[in-house]
This record gives C-alpha cells, structure tokens and sequence, in this order.
C-alpha cells in the first residue's frame, strides 16, 4: 500500500465519521433548492482532503478527478458518480467556516451563522483530536494550520 493510500487509510478509521455528520446534517441543504445536491458523506471527506493536502476548491476538484486513492477515500468511482466542482466544494466549505459577526443582517441569517460557526469549531477540534490520535504521524505549524509530512505528499 502505498503513502498516501495508508494515510487515508488511517485517516478514515480514527476520524468520527458519524458523530461530524449527526452534528452537520441539520444544516446541510436539502434536494430542490438550487446546485446538484452530493452525498453530506462525500462533501465532509473532500473537505478534509483540502484541509490536509492544502487544496483549493478547485485543486479539490481536479485531485477527484487525477487521484484514485483520493477518488475511493471521499466515495467517488469515475463513471458512476458525478464529481463535486469547484462551486460545489467552494459552497460546502463556507457551510462550515462562515465568518461570525452578525452587525446588520436579520437574526435568523445570525442564529444560522452562528450555528454554523459552532460546526466548524467541531470540525476543527475533531481535527485536532484525530492529529493527536496519530502520534506524531502528523504535525501541526505554529499558525495551527494542518502539514502533511513529506512522506504523506501528493506531488
């Protein structure tokens, strides 16, 4: 098995799956209002492959499409499902990381920033948590933003 295979291989075991989607799920969008709806299952893995492999929303899309590890771990096969593009991603992700100040809008748009402020410090802390999980196998910077050792690199 390869790197990069092992290390979401490790990834997907230690990181609680079912508890981050309980807590995103009342939030996420449902069918019929606006974008192809994907799999919450599949949008919270290709958040944290661009968490950890440092990827923008359309470095997420095109590494769906170049990396088969990266395809398997988010749940994706080519030729049987749809990839997420870029708008995709780029909408999931502001779902977890909108900015908090409420100055100025209504307070149900309030209640549901803050409400989504809160899934994201959850996301970040489970993020931790499964960092610390791996012993050592992953680092942290001192800006607290998440590094892959050289022996995890894609490229």
């Amino acid at each position: 098995m390869r790197l990069r295979e092992r290390f979401l291989a490790e990834m997907d075991a230690v990181v609680p799956w079912t508890t981050l989607l309980a807590l995103i799920e009342p939030h996420y969008p449902k069918a019929g209002n606006g974008r192809r709806l994907y799999p919450l299952a599949v949008m919270l893995r290709i958040y944290f492959l661009q968490q950890w492999y440092q990827l923008s929303d359309l470095g997420a899309e095109e590494a769906l499409y170049d990396i088969q590890p990266m395809r398997a771990f988010a749940g994706l096969e080519l030729g049987r499902d749809a990839i997420p593009d870029e708008t995709t991603i780029l909408n999931f992700r502001h779902l977890l990381e909108l900015p908090q100040p409420c100055a100025n809008i209504s307070p149900s748009r309030c209640h549901r920033a803050t409400r989504q402020a809160i899934i994201a410090k959850i996301v970040s802390a489970r993020l931790s948590v499964t960092l610390k999980a791996l012993h050592g196998k992953l680092s942290l910077s001192a800006a607290s933003t998440l590094t892959i050792p050289e022996r995890y690199k894609l490229f």
